[in-house]
């Protein structure tokens, strides 16, 4: 009889200690994910403070005063565009009487680089490294090259 007590006790001691072991699991785990969800809140409380797109491109604009005549200077305007599908638009209008009229819906362009050089060959070569990187977002990267003709 004394050894089937002390069995019991054995086992009932053993289970309690295995309760204790995943209650101790379980509360690391809780602490774990608790410190995961403040660290995501910190980067989509980040997120919101920025603007952010489904997608941007790279445009060049050339200067209606470049003349392409040798040892001429040449300007370009390199923007990069971001936009979001059907998230964003400006609208313009009139005012007459605090009433908005003539509504109109614009496309925007953010982001403008200005790039000079001087035309001093027959046909100019113009490399220049795009990087645009964002901690949280898809980063792009390559090289934007050109050709730049004389005209006689």
């Amino acid at each position: 009889m004394t050894k089937l007590i002390i069995i019991t006790l054995l086992t009932l001691l053993i289970s309690s200690c295995t309760d204790i072991n995943q209650t101790e699991n379980k509360i690391v785990e809780i602490e774990n994910l608790r410190a995961e969800n403040d660290s995501l809140k910190k980067i989509v409380s980040e997120i919101n403070n920025k603007y952010v797109f489904d997608s941007i491109f790279v445009k060049t604009s050339n200067n209606p005063e470049n003349t392409l005549k040798l040892n001429s200077d040449y300007k370009m305007d390199i923007m990069i565009v971001g936009y979001n599908l059907d998230k964003s638009y400006l609208v313009a209008y009139d005012k007459e009487n605090d009433e908005k009229i003539n509504l109109d819906t614009l496309s925007h362009k953010k982001g403008i680089y200005k790039y000079n050089t001087k035309l001093t060959n027959d046909l100019n070569k113009v490399f220049i490294d795009l990087h645009v990187e964002n901690e949280y977002g898809q980063k792009v990267m390559g090289t934007l090259m050109d050709h730049i003709k004389i005209k006689n």
